[in-house]
């Protein structure tokens, strides 16, 4: 095969089971990884609104909705409105949402840095670099 057939045949490879052991850890806090990924940016990210929390994770509104309203009936974030703005809301993490992640975020780093164990940092910034460009690559055309 050639090689670049190989690499994405890989990436295939590699998501499901990637995926089913993250699955893992987020499910003990009732959590999938659309919920996840909106947690971690408004941790990392707090002044996103909904519309680039779609953007950012390519998903569509609707499902950002759903996800935010999951994690809010989880206690994980709280809505309220904007003090800057009357038509935007803003999103906040609770201290139920601050522990759960923060407790996620440790187990998941253990995973992670299990799954690099050997690599070297030039080797894990190629990677990531080739995968930001195929990803962007890949937006381009959507």
């Amino acid at each position: 095969m050639r090689v670049h057939k190989q690499l994405f045949f890989d990436l295939i490879l590699t998501f499901h089971p990637f995926a089913r052991q993250l699955n893992a850890y987020l499910e003990t806090f009732e959590l999938r990884r659309p919920e996840w990924a909106i947690l971690y940016l408004f941790i990392n990210e707090p002044e996103l609104s909904l519309t680039e929390v779609g953007q950012f994770l390519n998903m569509d509104q609707a499902n950002v909705t759903r996800a935010i309203k999951y994690l809010v009936k989880l206690d994980y974030i709280e809505i309220q409105p904007s003090k800057s703005d009357r038509r935007k809301k803003d999103i906040l993490i609770t201290e139920i949402g601050r522990q759960v992640y923060e407790t996620l975020q440790t187990q998941i780093t253990l995973f992670e840095l299990e799954l690099v164990e050997g690599f070297t940092e030039e080797e894990l910034a190629i990677t990531q670099r080739t995968l930001e460009t195929v990803r962007a690559r890949l937006l381009q055309k959507e």
